[in-house]
């Protein structure tokens, strides 16, 4: 099974993105492209990505001319993409060296899924602090009370999200491109599992975890009402397509609270 990598960058940190790019070269599983589409930066991305190009013959660098959007950057990617597994990276996160290597073995074994995912690590400057599980086997129901999956450390099988239609592309899409897709690609059919190794380190500063902008809450509130009616969850996914402005009035530390309790968040 062939793999590609893909990944969306705008106006990159640069130590962040080549903790990135090196945590794929460095994997286990040699044999997969790293497609990286920089998505009309206005600083130096462009040119590093050229840079790492030279570096490794399995780097493929793509270019939006303007800012249009990860959905759009990462649709561009799949269009480039020779592989049939895509595994997802984002350029301030990094993965275990083994991360490939145990995604393309249960997705070669267990073809009935199409979403493949893990438990993720969180990191900051500090290190390793905290983990996030996930549940196992997520149903339907699950994209009622949090999203399933991790958008940064998933594989899908590209066969499924062509046939769900790519990533969408919209104003309301501009930070719920991976909702929108998950439930897209599972009101078609689509089955995801979670592996429960840490396989993906996702930043996140243990003292100061951010608080989404309400504008984007709103945004995601009418992706969740788009995505609960093709899933078939109302009129019960009302109330939850609402959450998202009633979360942001939480005050921040209960926020947390809640999100170590349902994913059961351990800090080291």
């Amino acid at each position: 099974m062939e793999v590609s990598v893909i990944m969306g960058v705008y106006n990159a940190n640069y130590q962040m993105l080549e903790q990135a790019i090196n945590s794929i070269l460095a994997q286990t599983y040699p044999y997969f492209e790293l497609i990286i589409c920089d998505d009309g930066s206005t600083n130096e991305t462009y040119q590093w990505l050229l840079e790492f190009r030279k570096l490794d013959g399995r780097i493929i660098v793509v270019q939006n001319q303007q800012n249009e959007g990860l959905a759009s950057a990462l649709n561009h990617c799949i269009e480039v993409a020779q592989g049939e597994l895509l595994v997802r990276q984002d350029a301030d996160d990094f993965s275990a060296e083994n991360r490939i290597e145990k995604l393309i073995q249960f997705a070669s074994t267990h073809p009935e899924y199409g979403l493949i995912s893990s438990n993720i690590g969180l990191f900051d400057t500090d290190g390793v602090w905290g983990r996030m599980n996930y549940p196992e086997q997520p149903q339907k129901d699950d994209f009622l009370f949090c999203v399933p999956f991790m958008h940064g450390a998933v594989a899908m099988r590209k066969s499924q999200v062509l046939q769900a239609g790519g990533y969408r592309v919209a104003k309301e899409t501009r930070r719920t491109e991976d909702i929108d897709l998950f439930m897209r690609m599972y009101a078609n059919g689509c089955k995801g599992y979670t592996l429960e190794e840490l396989l993906y380190y996702f930043r996140e500063d243990k003292q100061a975890q951010q608080r989404r902008r309400y504008r984007y809450r709103i945004e995601e509130a009418k992706v969740k009402w788009k995505g609960y009616q093709m899933l078939g969850l109302m009129p019960k996914g009302v109330i939850f397509a609402l959450k998202p402005l009633i979360v942001g009035l939480i005050p921040q530390k209960l926020l947390n609270w809640l999100k170590d309790q349902y994913y059961q968040r351990k800090i080291d």
